[in-house]
């Protein structure tokens, strides 16, 4: 949230409370939603392993990912890339 503040120049305050009259969701949820669409967007994207989109996305670890994403999709970020390029 820091970081996300710093780019747009606002205290994290501000920026938490902005998020939460914007879109009814925490900063810190909105901050997942979105790395987790950007996860889901390099996997669609790319053929650059899951690690290197952990890494790139500032998750703790591939396992937090796997953990974080699955919870979310209801699949793993492997099956998901596998179910996009089916298609």
């Amino acid at each position: 949230l820091g970081i996300a503040a710093a780019h747009v120049r606002i205290s994290v305050r501000t920026l938490c409370r902005r998020v939460k009259a914007g879109t009814g969701l925490s900063a810190g949820d909105w901050l997942r939603r979105i790395k987790l669409h950007q996860a889901g967007e390099a996997l669609r994207g790319s053929r650059r392993p899951v690690k290197s989109i952990c890494d790139e996305l500032g998750f703790g670890s591939e396992a937090s990912l796997h953990r974080v994403f699955k919870a979310t999709t209801g699949v793993t970020p492997a099956a998901y890339r596998q179910m996009s390029s089916a298609g």
